[in-house]
This record gives C-alpha cells, sequence and structure tokens, in this order.
C-alpha cells in the first residue's frame, strides 16, 4: 500500500514538472500552426470521442447531428491547437538536441505491447510501431528536459496568479530559447497535464 502511494506520488509529481515544462516551451514557441492541421487534430480528437462514446453502447445513430458535430468540432478546436503547440515545441527541442529512440528499445517495447494484446490479428503493427515510437520518444524528451532543468515545486495554493505570472514574465525576459532553466509552478497543476497529455 505504501509502495502504490509513493509510486503515485512520484508519478504526480513528474507529472506536474512535465506539465510546467510543455508550458514554458509553447509559451516560448513562435508558429503559425497552418488550418489543415488544426482540422485534421480535430478530427483526430472527434473520431476518438465517437470511438469512446461507442464503446460505452451510446447509439451514435441517434445522438449525433450535424448541430452537435459543429458544435463537438467547436468545443476541440482550443483542445487541438494546444496540442498541435505541444508537439511543435517537443519536437523542437528532439530535433535541437538530436534526441531519437533506439531501434532496440523500439522493438522491445512493440514486443512487450503485442504480447499483452490477444486480439493480434486486428492490430495494424506498423501504426502501433509508430504510436509505440512517439510514446518512446516523448519520454526520452522529457527525460532530458526534466535532467537538463529545475523545476521547483512548491506546495499546492502557495503561488498567487499574479506571483506566477510575474515568475513566468521573469524568465520570458531572461531566456527565450528552449533552454528552460527554472520554472516554478503549483504543485496542483493537473489541469495543465490533463490539457496538454490526455489522449
Amino acid at each position: 500500500l505504501v509502495d502504490r502511494y509513493t509510486q503515485q506520488a512520484e508519478d504526480a509529481t513528474r507529472s506536474n514538472k512535465e506539465a510546467a515544462l510543455i508550458k514554458a516551451l509553447v509559451d516560448n514557441l513562435e508558429a503559425e500552426i497552418p488550418e489543415t492541421l488544426i482540422h485534421q487534430e480535430v478530427d483526430f480528437i472527434l473520431r476518438q470521442t465517437l470511438m469512446q462514446l461507442n464503446q460505452q453502447g451510446i447509439d451514435l445513430k441517434k445522438l449525433f447531428t450535424p448541430d452537435l458535430a459543429n458544435s463537438m468540432r467547436q468545443q476541440a478546436r482550443p483542445y487541438a491547437i494546444a496540442r498541435l503547440r505541444s508537439t511543435l515545441a517537443l519536437g523542437e527541442v528532439a530535433k535541437q538536441e538530436n534526441l531519437t529512440v533506439a531501434e532496440a528499445d523500439l522493438q522491445a517495447r512493440f514486443d512487450e505491447a503485442m504480447a499483452e494484446d490477444d486480439a493480434d490479428d486486428e492490430i495494424d503493427p506498423e501504426r502501433l510501431k509508430q504510436f509505440l515510437e512517439e510514446e518512446l520518444l516523448q519520454k526520452t524528451i522529457f527525460d532530458w528536459l526534466l535532467e537538463a532543468n529545475q523545476v521547483e515545486l512548491v506546495p499546492a495554493g502557495t503561488l498567487t496568479t499574479q506571483q506566477s505570472e510575474a515568475f513566468e514574465a521573469e524568465i520570458l525576459e531572461e531566456d527565450t530559447s528552449f533552454d528552460v532553466e527554472a520554472v516554478t509552478i503549483d504543485a496542483d497543476a493537473t489541469s495543465l497535464a490533463a490539457d496538454t497529455e490526455e489522449e
């Protein structure tokens, strides 16, 4: 029981640190996202949502109308843009630091995933491998960011909005590159983590 709570606390701490780093990266990202990419990401998010609803036994034929589709698209758009900005920022870090996934690590993770899934016939091996490579690369990038940068955690609720904004402004004035030297975050920044990492 103690081990489980310790692991949960460690996972939450890492998640908060990752959220702070991705926020700092995205805040410094100067890139226009093409409308085509935003449209594709919105479509992807909608497909995921519809698949989840279908798996819950909801009859999509009765539920889904053109008005609902338009509403869902509008709601998904900000989330799609945030995801794309995060992806672009992490991709830039990987490019600048030459971070890659070792083929042996990818193959080991692929073999493990195939062994875990009973429905081998329904899995597209190429798509699975691509997904796992992206997953491993993201972990590699965050490992590098956490090692190369200092993230100071503070007790939940101890930062006011003004203090947080002032500190972020100070960081932006000092350094506008992807090398984040210090970031202070509220230790319960789980909503930010959910915004950037939810699949």
